[in-house]
């Protein structure tokens, strides 16, 4: 038995991106249990199953929509904390529990600000 996985930083394609399509078909021909995007719309996996969303600010100000986390499932999700810890800059995190074909699975997104993403100034180093 085994758990399907996709991960990808999709660069904030949106539903109506002329990308979309390419990303949902690629992604569906995975039959995958749980999925992490980076640099994402809050809507793009919108069709069945279940998202959770890292917070909206991400240190370049709130864009409407844009993710830099979400995990979707096809399971509802539980124990949902999109903060971690104190020390991690905020919009950048989010975590749930979800049920998949091998039980009970804890999963962790998280987006890295790379070395000079211009975030420091606003959220230190």
């Amino acid at each position: 038995m085994s758990l399907r996985i996709v991960n990808w930083n999709v660069q904030f394609a949106t539903p109506r991106s002329w990308r979309t399509p390419e990303i949902l078909s690629r992604i569906d021909r995975h039959e995958p249990e749980i999925v992490c995007l980076t640099e994402t719309h809050d809507e793009l996996l919108a069709r069945g199953g279940y998202a959770i969303c890292s917070g909206a600010d991400y240190g370049y100000g709130v864009q409407k929509n844009r993710r830099k986390v979400l995990l979707w499932s096809r399971e509802a999700w539980n124990q949902v904390d999109d903060l971690g810890i104190d020390s991690l800059p905020p919009g950048r995190f989010v975590s749930g529990v979800t049920q998949t074909s091998v039980g009970e699975v804890a999963v962790i997104g998280i987006c890295i600000p790379w070395f000079g993403s211009r975030t420091e100034a606003r959220r230190g180093e």
